[in-house]
């Protein structure tokens, strides 16, 4: 049986705010079930007020770091 990664919003969401963190960046993996989760936590952080940038990468996670 799996989960959907959806489960991890919420917290990631209540970590963020607890932090009163305005500002946060992520990395998505370009995969269908990746995509879904960071687009319910975009429009969480929108609703909070919280800028983020996000970066996709396919295989190798370095430049979409870098350019964060």
């Amino acid at each position: 049986m799996s989960t959907t990664f959806n489960v991890y919003v919420k917290p990631l969401v209540s970590i963020v705010t607890k932090f009163n963190w305005k500002k946060i960046g992520f990395l998505v993996q370009d995969y269908s079930a990746f995509k879904s989760v960071a687009s319910e936590l975009e429009r969480d952080f929108m609703a909070r007020n919280i800028s983020y940038s996000k970066r996709m990468y396919f295989t190798d996670a370095t430049a979409a770091l870098t350019s964060l």
